[in-house]
C-alpha cells in the first residue's frame, strides 16, 4: 500500500489525498462503514457477494435507542429514514420457556425509551434496513460491485481474492486501496486470514424468528 502521512481525532483525517478504502460486505455493518468513511472524505467501494439487493433478506431485528443514535452519529439524514421503515415496541414480555409464567422484564416499559434515550426501541426488518443504508451510501458517491463472494485474503499485502457466482475468481489489488474493511458476515474469509480463530462456535442457544405479513387495517 502507499505509504501515506494520516493524523486521526475522532472522524477527522488529515491526508495529502483521499483514502481509499474497499469494504468486503454489502450487509448492515459494511454499508454503515461506507456511509461513514464517505462521510469524512473517503473513495469507498463495497464488494458484495450477492448480485442484487434482496428485498426478502433476512428476517427482523431490534434497533435498541444506542443503536439509531450511534447510526444518526454517522450521518445525520440516517435516524429520519429509519424512523420511516420501522415501528416502535410498545410492550415487551418475558416468559418461561413454557411461555406460561411471566418472568421479570429487565428493559422495563419500552414506552419511555424516547423520551429518556432519544429514540424509541424499533423493530424493522433487515432487507428494510439494508436498502436504507444502500440508498444513503450510494447517494453520498460510494461504490459498489456485486457478484462478489471473498474467498481469501493476505493480510501481507492487502490483497483479497472474490469469486462470483459462475466461479471465475476477480482480485481485488491491495497496493490500490489505502485500507480493506472486513464486513463479509459470520463466515468472514477476512477475518479468518487475520484472526484465524477457526469457525464459529455454537453458543448453544436457540433462537426462533420469522416474518408474517400483518395488517392493521
Amino acid at each position: 500500500m502507499a505509504p501515506r502521512t494520516v493524523v486521526t481525532t475522532a472522524l477527522v483525517i488529515a491526508t495529502t489525498s483521499a483514502l481509499k478504502v474497499a469494504i468486503v460486505g454489502g450487509g448492515l455493518s459494511g454499508l454503515s462503514a461506507g456511509i461513514a468513511l464517505r462521510n469524512i472524505g473517503c473513495e469507498t467501494t463495497v464488494f458484495e457477494r450477492a448480485t442484487a439487493l434482496k428485498g426478502d433478506a433476512g428476517t427482523g431485528l431490534t434497533l435498541w435507542p444506542n443503536g439509531q443514535s450511534a447510526l444518526s452519529a454517522l450521518d445525520a439524514e440516517l435516524g429520519a429514514r429509519i424512523a420511516q421503515i420501522g415501528c416502535a415496541t410498545d410492550y415487551v414480555e418475558v416468559t418461561d420457556a413454557s411461555g406460561t409464567t411471566t418472568l421479570p422484564n429487565p428493559t422495563g416499559d419500552p414506552r419511555r425509551f424516547p423520551a429518556r434515550y432519544g429514540h424509541a426501541m424499533r423493530n424493522v426488518r433487515w432487507s428494510k434496513l439494508q436498502a436504507t443504508l444502500a440508498t444513503r451510501y450510494e447517494e453520498l458517491g460510494g461504490l459498489v460491485e456485486y457478484d462478489r463472494r471473498a474467498v481469501d485474503a493476505d493480510v501481507a499485502t492487502g490483497s483479497v481474492e472474490f469469486e462470483d457466482r459462475d466461479g471465475r475468481r476477480h482480485s481485488l489489488d491491495g497496493a490500490a486501496y489505502d485500507a480493506v474493511v472486513g464486513a463479509d458476515g459470520l463466515h468472514s474469509a477476512v477475518r479468518g486470514v487475520l484472526v484465524g480463530d477457526g469457525a464459529p462456535r455454537d453458543a448453544g442457544r436457540t433462537i426462533w424468528r420469522a416474518v408474517v405479513p400483518f395488517s392493521d387495517r
